[in-house]
C-alpha cells in the first residue's frame, strides 16, 4: 500500500475524532500491504488519557493479529506521534512510522529533545524507520479547519 493512501485514511480518521469532540488525530496499521487496524482520538469522549490515535490502533492490530510483536509493519498518523505513542510503538515494534505533521509541542517522538522514536536505547526494539511529511499539507489544513496553528510558524499542535 502506498503511503499516501494509507496517510489520506489516517486524516479521514482524524477528521471524524475532531468531529465526535476529540482531538484530531487518526492512525492506520499495515502490514504485510493491508491495512490491520485503525484508531481514532478518543481521549475526551473515552475520558482515557491513554486513547489516543496510535495506541488504540496499536491495541487493536495485537488483539486482531494475535501477537504483540508488529514487526514489518507501518503505523500511520496524522500528526507526530507524543513520547507516549513512541513508548508504544517501540514496544509493538513496528518497523515504519509515517506521520503527515511535525509536533507543536516538545513532546513529539520524532523532532523533541528527546527522540524515542530515532534514539538506541538498551532494552527497546530497534529504531523504526521515521518518514515524516506525507501529506503534510492535508493535515495542517484539517487542523487549521479547527484553529488549530500557532501564529509563529502556523505548525499544529500534537497529542
Amino acid at each position: 500500500m502506498e503511503d499516501a493512501v494509507a496517510m489520506e485514511r489516517a486524516i479521514e480518521l482524524a477528521r471524524a475524532a475532531a468531529e465526535r469532540g476529540d482531538e484530531p488525530y487518526g492512525s492506520v496499521i499495515v502490514v504485510e500491504g493491508r491495512i490491520v487496524s485503525e484508531g481514532e482520538n478518543s481521549v475526551a469522549t473515552d475520558l482515557d488519557p491513554t486513547a489516543h490515535a496510535e495506541i488504540t490502533a496499536i491495541r487493536r492490530a495485537c488483539r486482531d493479529l494475535e501477537r504483540t510483536d508488529l514487526s514489518g509493519g507501518t503505523i500511520y498518523a496524522s500528526g507526530e506521534p507524543c513520547w507516549t505513542c513512541s513508548a508504544a510503538i517501540r514496544g509493538a515494534r513496528l518497523s515504519r512510522v509515517v506521520y503527515a505533521a511535525p509536533s507543536l509541542w516538545a513532546t513529539g517522538g520524532d523532532t523533541s529533545d528527546f527522540p524515542i522514536l530515532r534514539a538506541e536505547v538498551a532494552g527497546l526494539s530497534p529504531p523504526p524507520e521515521v518518514v515524516s511529511g506525507v501529506l503534510e499539507d492535508q493535515a495542517r489544513a484539517l487542523f487549521a479547519d479547527l484553529g488549530w496553528t500557532d501564529s509563529k510558524d502556523g505548525r499544529p499542535q500534537s497529542e
